[in-house]
């Protein structure tokens, strides 16, 4: 066994730089076995247990309450109980520029790979880490000299990215405020913000500052004075999931808003993974439906149900907030008429949907959404495309709705996006029937296949 392994702090999201240290699960100087979890932390979205990397005595190196930089160390593990922990030349002096924590975790530690000192040693996964590398079919082979990999190295690995390696500090200083000017001759009670609203302020604040911002407004008809409504069935999901749907599949058609500029150059995602802003009142979260554009529409009314279920009961991990490559921002429940989204950092492009309204004396309703862009990589134009496309398409599943029985499985309709022979004919589409997928698919989800 290793005489002592560092146990540091993951880098479990790309919004923190560091961790709240909220519990021990074993005393310091205990005896704990190699995957045995030792402590909790807090991220900015989740709460995460962190677990020894080896079996021996643990020495923690921060209190619980401490703020302790991503790749520092909470503490050590080590093969006696009097061992005096110490980091290894490897993981010296940090190169993160992480603000640094008070107390025990003021020495901080790179976070790059920890190195194997036996190239025939097995390579240990964390949890989040296995779970990442399963996902993107990477196996130990692809770790070689590392002897634990974190989530970090799975990330940096997939993007092809060194673990070690930051965003480029010409692009935007992440968290930089400027002092506020307070109205003279008012008293102030100052209270800290919450932890969550904090790196949502970071988020956003690199995403805007690295955008040259621009936003298209569409209206979309639909049955009538109601809320944008919710799923009744699979069969019948909400407008919500249904504009998710269309937009998965537009965003083939307009690959440019599923896209990042970076200093003359256009990087186009090669996955669809949609980000779903959701707000219960105690801070911004964005969850990611991945491979949405792969899903039909059953299949992605129950990955966005189980999204909002596991959110609202707060089962959401870190794992669940990787791979945003656009964001879907929805206020209609709030009885918004049209807002302004904000672009998150890591992206190009949100769509904001606003509540329905009704024009006095109309039977049909309205209900707004607003494209935000980075004008650098599209335009109005285009922008107004692909909503006026979507608004047809929304439109159409609209009209389905609107005949009695439509929704009942009786009617030949497509298996992906459910529209039957009537509807697909409104928008001068056909049904096929098909062996791969097996069904009925309609010629407009063939050409998107």
């Amino acid at each position: 066994m290793t005489e002592q392994v560092p146990v540091l702090v993951p880098r479990e999201t790309v919004n923190d730089d560091s961790v709240r240290l909220v519990a021990l699960h074993v005393e310091d100087g205990a005896a704990v076995a190699e995957g045995q979890p030792i402590c909790e932390i807090e991220t900015s979205k989740a709460a995460v247990e962190i677990e020894a990397p080896q079996a021996g005595f643990v020495r923690f190196a921060a209190a619980v309450g401490d703020e302790v930089p991503v790749g520092a160390p909470l503490a050590f593990v080590g093969a006696t109980p009097d061992f005096i922990p110490q980091a290894s030349p490897a993981v010296q002096a940090s190169a993160l520029g992480s603000p640094r924590a008070s107390g025990p975790a003021e020495a901080t530690i790179a976070a790059d790979p920890v190195a194997s000192p036996d190239p025939g040693a097995p390579v240990r996964f964390t949890p989040l880490a296995k779970r990442l590398a399963d996902e993107a079919r990477l196996t130990a082979g692809d770790f070689a000299g590392l002897r634990l990999v974190r989530s970090a190295d799975v990330k940096a690995r997939i993007t092809g990215t060194p673990a070690s390696v930051r965003a480029p500090s010409d692009v935007v200083s992440v968290g930089a405020e400027l002092p506020v000017q307070v109205s003279q001759g008012v008293g102030v009670r100052w209270e800290a913000n919450s932890r969550r609203k904090q790196v949502e302020i970071r988020q956003i604040s690199a995403g805007m500052a690295c955008v040259l911002a621009s936003s298209v407004t569409v209206s979309i008809p639909t049955l009538g004075p109601q809320p944008v409504r919710h799923a009744t069935s699979p069969a019948d999901p909400s407008t919500s999931v249904v504009i998710l749907f269309e937009v998965a599949r537009l965003l083939r058609k307009y690959p440019i808003f599923n896209a990042i500029y970076d200093r003359g150059r256009v990087g186009f995602y090669e996955a669809v993974n949609i980000g779903w802003a959701m707000d219960d009142g105690s801070g911004l979260v964005v969850p990611v439906i991945r491979d949405a554009d792969a899903k039909d529409l059953g299949q992605l009314a129950e990955a966005s149900t189980d999204v909002i279920q596991r959110y609202v009961s707060g089962r959401l991990v870190p794992a669940d907030f990787l791979g945003n490559t656009f964001t879907v921002s929805d206020l209609s429940s709030a009885g918004v008429f049209s807002f302004a989204p904000l672009i998150t950092q890591g992206t190009s492009a949100i769509l904001g949907i606003g509540g329905e309204y009704t024009v006095p004396g109309s039977d049909v309703g309205m209900f707004t959404v607003t494209l935000a862009f980075d004008h650098r990589l599209a335009d109005g134009r285009t922008a107004a495309l692909f909503l006026a496309d979507l608004a047809r398409r929304v439109a159409a599943h609209e009209a389905l709705r609107r005949r009695p029985g439509s929704v009942d499985g009786q009617v030949a309709r497509c298996a992906f996006c459910y529209r039957d022979a009537a509807v697909l004919a409104e928008l001068h589409a056909y049904l096929l029937r098909s062996e791969v997928p097996k069904g009925l698919i309609c010629s407009i989800c063939l050409r998107e296949y």
